[in-house]
């Protein structure tokens, strides 16, 4: 008689890539903020033109020309898009997971969710989460991997 060795769905994530994951659920609602803050400053920025950064040059005490503003000026603007293109690339693979996720009575992925990094200032332990949602604590460690694994996934982190 040979056992079958069941095939974990969701393999181990190493400590960091796992932690850094996490840390993009844990900022999700944030980093939509962020985006659109500079979202805002890009259309201010713009709105003023290459000649606003001269002012703010001056008040830092920097002497610079026309030119030296504009360059600034276009340098600050990709850096603002590249920035939003990563946070954007964040918030779609949580949002896509999270659209995606079941949510039932045995396994409450929003709710475990919503207590373990949105709502959590009881600071409670993935002990205290399993109480609260009435399920088992490794049911409770289980779903967090897997919400961790497949937003991994969709970032290509794993």
């Amino acid at each position: 008689m040979s056992k079958r060795k069941n095939k974990n769905p969701y393999p181990d994530m190493p400590k960091d890539q796992f932690k850094y994951v996490e840390s993009c659920l844990m900022y999700y609602h944030k980093n939509i903020e962020k985006i659109d803050e500079i979202k805002v400053r890009i259309i201010e920025a713009n709105r003023r033109g290459a000649s606003g950064y001269i002012d703010d040059n001056q008040y830092l005490g920097i002497r610079s020309t026309n030119k030296d503003s504009a360059t600034l000026h276009k340098v600050l603007e990709i850096d603002d898009d590249v920035r939003i293109e990563r946070l954007q690339t964040l918030v779609s693979a949580v949002g896509y997971v999270l659209s995606n996720l079941p949510d039932t009575s045995e396994e409450p992925y929003h709710q475990l969710i919503q207590l373990r990094y949105w709502e959590n200032k009881r600071r409670l332990t993935m002990i205290g989460i399993a109480n609260e949602l009435s399920i088992s604590e490794r049911t409770a460690y289980r779903m967090r991997k897997r919400i961790i694994y497949l937003i991994g996934k969709e970032l290509g982190e794993w």
